[in-house]
């Protein structure tokens, strides 16, 4: 998918961009601009103001401070986004793993594995919509997440599947080959995804279940996940509960 780790597709670029019918982003043209670690816009939870009272100058400052603490929000993410994963220090992580625990296609992963994803994620934009992200019968080679904006697959008998932001699309954890099936096209302007290569997805997937354990019950009925986290360095290494089953 987006995420083909293509030195093209991973500079700042200058020049104008255009939506293309013909060519996909992904291919390389001037409508993907990607930045090692790019950038990621947040955006505000709907406010629920049931049972407030009206003050006309109370929600003006209201609003000011919130959009205020939004920018700042949307600013500190991208900044870390945008730092080659390399560089990226344990606060980064930490932020990331913050806005990545709200969307969903990392919520059913284990804090272990999402800190590997935050760790080894790059950015990638597509500026106008209409753009082709993908074809039909590309190869396969990253694992993204939407996290700004909306695409569309339109698939071979016509119907087509909308995507939105927190979904994801991309490979498995396997290190076959896999082909896109359906043309992508961004719906709008500032699509934004977070990309991680096969070659980590698939390492960071499998190691995060050599280190879960899964607890049933006489019955064979799932009753608890622990995953083990510490260091043998440290002395600390044990598992700990990061999953209970409700009876």
């Amino acid at each position: 998918y987006i995420a083909a780790i293509r030195p093209e597709l991973y500079q700042k670029s200058n020049r104008s961009s255009h939506s293309s019918d013909t060519s996909s982003a992904y291919s390389g043209s001037d409508t993907m601009t990607s930045v090692h670690s790019g950038s990621v816009s947040v955006e505000a939870d709907e406010v629920d103001l049931s049972g407030l009272v009206e003050s006309i100058v109370d929600s003006d400052e209201d609003d000011l401070g919130d959009s205020s603490e939004s920018l700042t929000v949307r600013d500190t993410v991208r900044e870390c986004l945008e730092k080659d994963p390399s560089e990226r220090t344990e606060d980064d992580v930490e932020i990331l793993l913050e806005f990545t625990q709200h969307l969903k296609a990392f919520t059913n992963m284990t804090l272990a594995v999402r800190r590997a994803l935050c760790s080894v994620m790059v950015f990638a934009v597509v500026e106008k919509a209409g753009t082709v992200v993908m074809n039909d019968g590309e190869e396969l080679d990253s694992w993204s997440v939407l996290i700004n904006g909306h695409v569309e697959v339109e698939h071979v008998d016509g119907i087509p599947d909308q995507l939105h932001m927190g979904d994801s699309f991309g490979i498995v954890p396997t290190m076959e080959r896999l082909y896109h099936r359906g043309v992508m096209r961004t719906k709008c302007d500032d699509c934004q995804f977070v990309c991680i290569t096969q070659t980590d997805y698939y390492r960071i997937l499998h190691q995060g279940e050599e280190n879960t354990k899964k607890h049933e019950d006489d019955d064979g009925k799932l009753v608890m996940v622990t995953e083990q986290r510490g260091t043998l360095e440290a002395g600390r290494r044990g598992h700990v509960v990061i999953r209970v089953s409700l009876l």
